[in-house]
């Protein structure tokens, strides 16, 4: 699963070439779940309807239950995608 995740840059002179590898620390506090958050119309008076605008897209739950993150769209397209879903932490 390492070798999916982490990102090498090369650096080259005319002397040398060099790796820069980033790899990502993970931790048990890191696994989070997403869910995305879909707001449905309410029923107001007289048969009309309202629907709340959200300011995030989505919801990230701790598998610990006790921490949580909100994030907008563009947060969750920042991710990279395989057999685990990976998110920068900004």
């Amino acid at each position: 699963m390492y070798y999916e995740l982490i990102k090498v840059n090369v650096v080259g002179t005319k002397h040398d070439i060099k790796l820069i590898l980033e790899i990502p620390l993970k931790t048990a506090g890191q696994y989070f779940t997403i869910f995305k958050i879909i707001a449905l119309p309410t029923r107001l008076f007289n048969d009309t309807f309202a629907i709340y605008k959200l300011d995030f897209d989505y919801f990230a739950l701790a598998h610990s239950q006790r921490d949580y993150i909100l994030l907008t769209a563009f947060d969750v397209q920042k991710c990279s995608t395989r057999s685990i879903t990976v998110c920068p932490v900004d």
